[in-house]
């Protein structure tokens, strides 16, 4: 039987030994994004940043994301907001606050929020269009009426179409919101006529 020992160890150290180079290779990986993007010189920074969108999976992408918005680097904000814009379609618009307790409509019919879509983004102009789920449709084309939106910095300003939150024709809420202080979210107002003016906030990576 004790012949037998050292082979059995043997296998199980090799079977062991594939999977620990993998997990160092996978933590040098994220180490590798983290640290360019946390490089002195913003080219790297830019590059890194980069890099870890055309290369990287899920994990990477999000990693890469959560260490732009907690750095202080502005353009990278700006780059990282813009392929976010130009990924993802689908968002949440939170209302944090009315602004004035009497005309609150839209926070009481909404339950504090509202989905909203951003399609078509040109990262050249900055330019896109938005719309809802709760958005009337357009009687020719049958599709949600959308407006035209920008993004540009580490600004936004969109308008959405909520005439189906009220069956009020012509209903618009015109948001203008800018980073904050909390990574990856958007904070400003929005102002929707006789339905109210609201502090609102929007977490682009949620």
């Amino acid at each position: 039987m004790k012949h037998h020992i050292l082979p059995i160890v043997f296998s199980a150290l090799a079977f062991c030994l594939p999977s620990q180079a993998q997990n160092g290779g996978r933590a040098q990986e994220i180490q590798r994004v983290v640290d360019g993007l946390n490089s002195a010189n913003p080219v790297e920074r830019i590059v890194a940043f980069e890099e870890a969108f055309e290369k990287g999976d899920a994990t990477i992408r999000q990693i890469a994301l959560d260490t732009v918005f907690t750095g202080n680097d502005l353009t990278l904000h700006s780059i990282a907001i813009a392929q976010i814009l130009s990924t993802k379609t689908s968002y949440v618009m939170r209302l944090t606050e009315p602004l004035d307790s009497k005309r609150a409509r839209l926070a009481e019919e909404s339950a504090g929020s509202f989905d909203y879509r951003i399609v078509n983004f040109d990262s050249d102009t900055g330019d896109f269009l938005s719309f809802s789920s709760h958005s009337r449709l357009d009687n020719d084309t049958d599709q949600p009426i959308a407006h035209l939106g920008n993004f540009a910095g580490d600004r936004m300003s969109l308008a959405v179409n909520l005439a189906d939150m009220y069956g009020v024709t012509g209903l618009v809420c015109h948001a203008d919101v800018r980073l904050s202080a909390t990574p990856g979210v958007m904070a400003g107002t929005m102002t929707c006529g006789s339905h109210g003016n609201y502090r609102v906030e929007t977490d682009l990576r949620r």
